[in-house]
């Protein structure tokens, strides 16, 4: 090639062509390079991957939309985030347990990015190579499977990582034919899984060794393995197989789907770099699916009348536009809605309606698949043809849906269906017809139908179908017949007495719903009457949230009108009144944002709610309504019964807690509900002020609305000029007139100075000043009037986009003769700089000597890192003769990490200072590095050694450090013995944050021996230094410690309780000890031992009753804590045995139902065998005294004031 004259000669191009192809067309022969393609064109070829709707139609793979959620990551939101939050959605409601809150923009993750480094909980980064993500069903694990293939075969997503991505749907693992083979390896998988079609063995197995070799030594592959169900596999292989599975699964490059909570740890020798969640669509996603589904494929033309249809459908049903971002769903839907555009009088209302809608939709596609009748004979086929055409598809698929229910399965292998269709008509005991019906789907379509595992589409048609078949039995006085699917027992119960005691559980939640809405829909006006008067029979939850809970719910699932609905109406009013008075009883501040009663689910009905707030008093009202507030929509009724509270109440924390309420509403307010909130500025709380302010900035105000917030500030502070008001947040970018904006500038001249202020105020708070504006304003800055330049400077605080226009007039002011301007002046461009490095630079260089800007630069320091400049210029003026000049720059430093050993030597100088402002602000500096340089620390332990420190100076720095050199500990530990306890006890203090002090035994013993010490506060850091963060400490050690549980000083007990915590299980001694502290006269004491005690895996059985007595009736335990601890204990063993049926329970009855607000919990008894629910699932009953229970539990719930259980009870 160097006989060419260069790249272009054309020559060296066509011999270079030429060298190409030849490479090309060897490489296309080697066998990895025939792998790839035969992979490329078989197994991921576009039609394979292609997503298929329910109609049938495909869905070209670039509108699929997979989100995923960081799963790691913990949503932090601050104060002012929550009022922005739209809403909350109730821990009980169908969108909590269908997992539909869609994540906060900072948790998403965008799926060619999820390789990408990443920072850790504990802040070192990380680049992830092994994934985990979760999904439940119908949320698109395959579709997210196909669309990775996708990308990377047909795109460039992750070319730089990866030279292969090989799909492995993990459940074929299970296939009898695999199992059998011995020794089952890599090989054997990629001849299954991409070769097998191939008709020549020897091809086959070229190609499957050439994509094992790719795998290497393992940590150096590009070959990203994609980990299809993991949660299919886990439980079902064993031997050769289940070893495979274990190397498969710690690949250096994974990516693991799974359903949730159905992840084993057993096979994973390394964890997992990252865990997803993938999500449902976002609601702008709902609307392009939506747009995509009725656009004509062929011609590009989009139906825009069915698409407004169902978009105004809805908008109204919130339950609905939540359920539809479930995939599926909104599949579903979609191709249900010419269903309902045919018959314009079927839209429907309820949860109900829609599905037994999508129901019906499906069925007479499936009509035809079956072969029972042709598209053109079924098009106007009505409803009860259709049912009667599948009728015994439809029974099957009911007992099918209703025994998983039973049996927690949502998965159905063959053997289920063997043992579930022996209760089936004959005609439907063949398996061909599963794989044509449209409820159902496969995760291996490639078997044949006798071998695959089938699932419902979604969870909640399976609901569905088992509802159906409940009511099925209901309606026609049938008992239930269905197995035991574990022990293939056959159970035979009548649908009252099964709806008695599985009423309850928080499986059958939905199921229950859908029962309510198919007898209201299909069983006439008897039929939900009867239901609900069997619902309020015995067995009974003798708590009472959990029975409200499942009436409401089935009531909103009621459209018809029944003679029972208002009378169930008022018994829930009576419920929720109860609740706010409990709530009130508990703690009377009503601002918080956690409140939850049975009205902050969307089904409890608003007859029941506007009846409680019309009779009783504000603050019951008030606590109602702002457990109303986490619900995603309000009515408008609702919303002014808030408003005519916030007029009449005299209550600040009302009127906040109303103000907080208001900024729920999402529409415009009326201009009078507007007027009033602005009234309320001028309250003479500055809490309701602020509250006020913050609520009014959320709506769109008119201008004349916005005189009136400036007018109303104006007339506040001429009656008082001290008066703090909040105009400027209030009107916060609002959009004003023309005339008003110019007003406002005008007044930054006016002689009336609050006219002055609450303009400059107002315009601090605007960012969208046009240039001529801008130019006003500037103008006044050189008025001879100092209040008149301080308005103008502090009016220009937002315009960031004009900082340039004014930056040169800001400037000499920063350094000016009044102190006020020059602060206002340093804040404002600070604010408005592009470069606040920049700018802290010149100010630090030029104007630092000058004393005025000393606080206020110190504070903006604090928050920007300096640049080397700025750094060389303090580290100058720390050898000036001005201490005070010394000080400003070492407060200057102490807000930069990781300063340079010079500087901190020349702060280690200071320390010596003869001025004690200097020495104070050395030793706040040095406290402040996160992590002192090994010289430093040792000069600093020089300096002491040589007599020249104090001891308290260096005991305060290395109190903040953690890993400091051996020198210095030796050091440290000679003030152990000093005879001042404030030395000795600092001392120890400074030893305990050391992670290395047990590599110093010598050190480490010597502080042991303090935990005896005269003085308590010695004692009690002693006893931390030995043993927090010390996994490794001895039984002797420990021994040592637990002896001071009776020390006279309630930290050292504290500290001592702390230390027994460490421990999962505690010998029988110090429990019985610990439980005398439950009595301690010390609250952190007391709370710390009950912790203790709640998290010991089993309590001895001779003091079990005295713990539990004391452990769940802590009384004078409120709010986070008796809720933290409660949620512990309800899961124990000694909750059902010793609190609930040892009496405890009534002691606090009012307290525990209101702390069953916040979880699922429900307690019954039947046929003397006491049973408890929670959201877990239910534990083994036990037996009881059933009639004397019920009898105490009444007789409690009387003397407590509570309302009765069930008001149809009978």
């Amino acid at each position: 090639m160097n006989k060419f004259q260069g790249p272009g000669d054309p020559g060296y191009c066509h011999v270079s062509d030429a060298v190409q192809g030849l490479v090309c067309k060897a490489r296309s022969g080697r066998p990895i390079e025939r792998a790839k393609a035969w992979i490329r064109d078989n197994r991921y070829s576009l039609r394979k991957l292609e997503i298929e709707r329910l109609s049938g139609k495909k869905l070209p793979m670039d509108q699929c939309y997979i989100n995923l959620a960081i799963v790691e990551q913990q949503r932090s939101i601050s104060q002012s985030d929550k009022t922005k939050t739209a809403f909350e959605y109730s821990p009980f409601s169908l969108q909590t347990r269908l997992n539909l809150m869609a994540p906060g923009e900072e948790t998403e993750a965008n799926l060619p990015n999820i390789f990408e480094p990443r920072e850790k909980r504990n802040g070192q980064r990380m680049t992830p190579n092994r994934i985990l993500i979760r999904g439940r069903a119908g949320v698109g694990k395959t579709t997210l499977c196909k669309k990775i293939v996708y990308e990377f075969t047909y795109g460039k997503m992750w070319h730089s990582l990866f030279e292969h991505v090989l799909w492995v749907p993990l459940r074929k693992l299970k296939l009898k034919e695999r199992k059998k083979i011995a020794g089952y390896n890599f090989g054997h998988m990629f001849c299954h899984e991409f070769f097998s079609q191939i008709p020549s063995t020897a091809e086959m197995e070229e190609l499957s060794n050439a994509l094992w070799r790719t795998l290497g030594d393992g940590d150096n592959t590009k070959t990203l393995f994609l980990l299809d169900g993991l949660d299919e596999v886990s439980q079902d292989v064993n031997g050769d197989m289940r070893d495979f599975l274990e190397e498969l699964l710690n690949q250096p490059n994974v990516i693991v789907t799974s359903r949730p909570n159905a992840i084993s740890t057993a096979f994973l020798r390394q964890p997992f770099d990252l865990e997803l969640e993938t999500i449902g669509f976002y609601p702008k996603q709902v609307t392009s699916y939506i747009e995509t589904a009725f656009t004509e494929i062929e011609t590009g033309q989009m139906d825009s009348q069915a698409v407004n249809n169902i978009e105004s459908f809805l908008e109204t049903r919130q339950l609905m536009q939540d359920l539809v971002r479930i995939p599926i769903q909104l599949d579903a839907l979609c191709y249900t809605w010419h269903e309902f555009q045919r018959k314009t009088d079927a839209v429907p209302e309820t949860m109900t309606g829609v599905y037994t809608a999508m129901e019906l939709s499906l069925w007479k596609k499936d009509v035809v698949n079956l072969g029972r009748r042709t598209e053109v004979e079924i098009e106007f086929a009505s409803d009860g043809t259709i049912r009667k055409l599948v009728k015994l598809e439809a029974e099957a698929l009911q007992l099918v849906a209703f025994t998983g229910m039973y049996n927690d399965i949502i998965d159905f292998a063959p053997q289920h269906r063997d043992t579930i269709f022996e209760h089936v008509d004959s005609n439907c005991l063949d398996d061909q017809w599963l794989g044509r019906v449209s409820f159902l789907r496969t995760s291996d379509s490639s078997s044949d139908n006798r071998n695959r595992d089938y699932h419902f589409l979604h969870l909640t048609f399976q609901e569905y179908f088992a509802a159906l078949h409940f009511v099925r039995k209901w309606k026609a006085d049938e008992d239930l017949e269905f197995s035991n699917l574990a022990t293939g027992e056959k159970i035979r119960i009548s649908p009252a007495e099964f709806l008695g005691i599985n009423k309850y559980s928080a499986r059958y939640d939905i199921v229950w719903r859908f029962v309510a809405g198919l007898l209201d829909l299909n069983g006439g006006p008897k039929e939900p009457e009867r239901f609900f008067r069997a619902l309020d029979q015995k067995p009974l939850d003798l708590l009472g949230i959990a029975h409200q809970r499942i009436v409401m719910n089935c009531l909103s699932e009621i459209q018809s009108e029944f003679s029972l609905r208002s009378k169930i109406e008022s018994h829930l009013s009576k419920w929720l009144a109860f609740q706010c008075k409990t709530i009130l009883e508990q703690d009377q501040r009503l601002l918080k944002e956690s409140i939850i009663t049975l009205a902050s689910e969307i089904e409890f009905p608003e007859n029941a709610l506007t009846g409680l707030l019309k009779e009783n008093d504000e603050k019951v009202m008030t606590v109602a309504l702002l457990s109303v507030k986490k619900r995603h929509q309000i009515q408008s009724q609702i919303m002014e019964i808030a408003t005519s509270l916030l007029q009449r109440t005299k209550s600040s924390d009302v009127a906040i807690s109303m103000f907080t309420f208001l900024r729920r509403q999402r529409e415009n307010l009326s201009e009078e509900s507007l007027d009033l909130m602005v009234l309320h500025l001028q309250n003479p709380d500055r809490g309701v002020r602020l509250s006020a302010a913050d609520t009014i900035r959320g709506f769109a105000l008119p201008d004349r609305t916005c005189r009136k917030v400036i007018e109303t500030g104006v007339i506040q502070r001429r009656r008082d000029n001290r008066f703090e008001g909040f105009e400027g947040m209030a009107l916060s970018d609002q959009s004003m007139s023309k005339e008003t904006l110019t007003d406002l500038i005008a007044s930054l001249e006016s002689p009336d100075k609050n006219i002055r202020r609450v303009a400059s105020d107002v315009l601090s708070h605007r960012s969208d000043f046009l240039p001529e504006e801008v130019t006003s304003i500037m103008a006044k800055i050189e008025h001879q009037d100092s209040d008149v330049r301080w308005c103008s400077f502090n009016a220009l605080r937002g315009q960031s986009h004009s900082s340039g226009m004014f930056t040169g007039l800001l400037w000499p002011e920063v350094n000016g003769s009044s102190k006020k301007i020059s602060n206002c002046a340093l804040e404002v461009l600070y604010q408005l700089s592009n470069s606040s490095e920049d700018l802290l630079e010149r100010i630090i260089v030029e104007l630092l000597p000058h004393r005025s800007c000393w606080h206020i630069l110190k504070s903006y320091c604090n928050r920007s890192r300096l640049s080397k400049k700025a750094l060389n210029a303090l580290e100058t003026h720390l050898g000036s003769p001005d201490y005070g000049l010394r000080c400003a720059a070492i407060n200057i430093l102490a807000g930069q990490p990781d300063l340079s050993f010079s500087i901190l030597n020349r702060i280690v100088e200071q320390l010596e200072d003869g001025t004690s402002k200097v020495r104070t602000a050395a030793v706040y500096a040095i406290r402040r590095q996160p992590r002192l340089p090994i010289e430093t620390a040792l000069e600093i332990a020089r300096r002491f050694k040589n007599d020249k420190l104090p001891s308290k100076i260096v005991l305060q720095i290395f109190e903040h450090q953690s890993n400091s050199p051996k020198e210095v500990l030796v050091q440290i530990a000679r003030c152990i013995e000093d005879q001042d306890v404030s030395i000795r006890s600092a001392a120890i203090r400074a030893l305990s944050g050391q992670s290395n002090l047990s590599d110093l035994p010598e050190i480490h013993e010597k502080v042991i021996a303090y935990i005896e010490d005269s003085d308590a506060e010695v004692r009690e850091a002693a006893i931390q230094a030995v043993s927090v963060g010390r996994p490794s400490m001895s039984d002797a050690t420990f021994d040592t410690i637990a002896t001071r549980m009776d020390d006279t000083n309630e930290k050292v007990r504290l500290a001592v309780v702390q230390v027994l915590g460490q421990k999962e299980t505690l010998c029988f001694d110090i429990v019985n000890t610990l439980a005398d502290l439950m009595n301690d006269t010390d609250e952190k004491v007391r709370w710390a031992t009950l912790k203790v005690l709640a998290d010991q895996s089993t309590w001895p059985g001779a003091i079990r009753h005295k713990i539990a007595s004391k452990v769940y009736c802590p009384l004078a335990f409120r709010g986070v804590s008796f809720d933290w601890m409660f949620n512990k204990l309800v899961k124990r063993e000694e909750f059902h045995l010793n609190f609930l049926l040892g009496g405890l329970a009534k002691q606090i009855l009012r307290l525990l139902l209101l702390r069953t607000s916040r979880m699922h919990l429900a307690w019954y008894i039947h046929n003397d065998m006491s049973y408890v629910e929670r959201s877990d699932g239910s534990k083994a009953p036990l037996p009881c005294a059933g009639a004397d229970i019920e009898l105490g539990m009444m007789s409690a719930r009387e003397e407590a004031g509570i309302p009765p259980v069930a008001v149809l009870y009978s």
